[in-house]
C-alpha cells in the first residue's frame, strides 16, 4: 500500500506589504498562512503519539527581512543567495546548524561539504538524537552539558541558523514558537536576529519493501504503520511547525518541506532513499541540501 498521493499547496512569502506566491515548499510564514494550514491536517492523527494537539491560531506580526537582503526578498532570489546575501550584510560568514540524528548521520557532513564550500562558510554543528523543540528546550534548563553547550552556541549570534527538526514529532505550534524565542534571546537586538530555514520531517520508506523499528509495512495498524507514519509526516507535523513560525519571534525564518523539495519529488516510486526506513542516505542528503541551495525562494507559476 502506498501514501495518497500528495495534493500541492501554494505557499506564502510576506515581504513588506505585498504577497509572492511560492511554489517549492518555501515560504516566510504570514497569518494567513498558518490560518489555512491549521485548516489541513490528517484524520489519522488523532493516534498518532506526539501529533495529536490541535492547531494553535497564530497571532498577527509584521513581517522581516534577514540582514544583507537590502531591505527585501526577491522573488528571483534563490536559497543560496539570500544565505550569501545574509552573511555579507552581517559581516559574519557563520552557520550553525541545529538537530536530530539526521543532522548527526548525514545532513552536517552535507552541508558543511555543500554549502560550506560554495559560501566559504564555518559551519558548527550540534545534534541530539530523538530530540524535539520541546525536548531541546527542556534539555537548555536542565544544566546538562549538552544544554548548556546548546545555549552557549546560541549566544553566539550566528547570522544564519539550519535547523532539523521534526522527524521525532511535534506536539504542537508553542514548542516551535518558545524553541525560536529561546534563540531569538541570544540576539541583541531585532535587526540582528538571524535568517532561519527550518526544515521539517523527511519522507519514509522501506527497504527492500519489509518492516523496520521504525516503520511497519502494511497491512499494519497503529501510527508507526507506513500510511499513517507517512501522513503524519507530510501533513501533521509540517503544519505545527508552519503555526508555530507564524507567531515566532524570529520572522525572518524559512520551512522547507522535503517531501516538496526536488530531491525528493514523485518520493513514493523512487528507490528507498533511506537506511532503515526513516534515517536518509548520504546521497540523498547531499542531493537534497545540493538541491536546496539553487531552489528559487520566489517564482511563482
Amino acid at each position: 500500500m502506498k501514501a495518497k498521493a500528495k495534493a500541492k499547496n501554494k505557499k506564502i512569502l510576506v515581504v513588506g506589504a505585498s504577497l509572492l506566491t511560492l511554489t517549492a515548499g518555501i515560504f516566510i510564514v504570514s497569518k494567513a498562512m498558518a490560518k489555512k494550514q491549521a485548516s489541513a491536517g490528517s484524520a489519522n492523527a488523532a493516534s498518532i503519539p506526539e501529533a495529536v494537539e490541535g492547531l494553535e491560531q497564530a497571532k498577527p506580526k509584521r513581517s522581516a527581512t534577514p540582514p544583507g537582503t537590502g531591505g527585501e526578498i526577491r522573488s528571483d532570489m534563490s536559497i543560496g543567495e539570500l544565505i550569501q546575501e545574509t552573511m555579507r550584510g552581517a559581516g559574519d560568514s557563520r552557520l550553525l546548524v541545529i538537530g536530530d540524528s539526521q543532522v548527526k548521520r548525514t545532513l552536517a557532513n552535507a552541508i558543511t561539504a555543500d554549502w560550506g564550500t560554495r559560501l566559504g562558510a564555518a559551519v558548527t554543528a550540534w545534534n541530539k538524537e530523538g530530540t524535539t523543540p520541546a525536548k531541546l528546550l527542556e534539555l537548555m534548563g536542565s544544566g546538562s552539558s549538552e544544554g548548556t553547550e546548546l545555549k552557549a552556541l546560541l549566544k553566539q549570534q550566528f547570522p544564519v541558523i539550519f535547523i532539523q527538526l521534526g522527524d521525532n514529532g511535534i506536539n504542537g505550534s508553542a514548542e516551535v514558537r518558545s524553541f525560536l524565542a529561546k534563540i531569538a534571546k541570544g540576539y541583541s537586538n531585532s535587526a540582528s536576529k538571524p535568517l532561519v530555514i527550518w526544515s521539517g520531517p523527511f519522507p519514509i520508506c522501506l527497504p527492500n519493501g519489509q518492516g523496520t523499528s521504525y516503520v511497519k509495512a502494511p497491512p499494519c495498524t497503529g501510527w508507526k504503520c507506513l500510511p499513517n507514519y507517512q501522513e503524519m509526516k507530510r501533513v501533521d507535523i509540517p503544519n505545527k511547525i508552519r503555526a508555530g513560525i507564524a507567531s515566532s519571534e524570529i520572522p525572518s525564518t524559512l520551512f522547507i518541506s522535503p517531501y516538496d523539495a526536488p530531491a525528493f519529488e514523485g518520493y513514493e516510486s523512487l528507490p528507498c532513499f533511506t537506511i532503515d526506513g526513516i534515517h536518509i542516505t548520504d546521497t540523498m542528503a547531499q542531493g537534497y541540501i545540493g538541491s536546496l541551495f539553487d531552489m528559487r525562494v520566489g517564482n511563482a507559476v
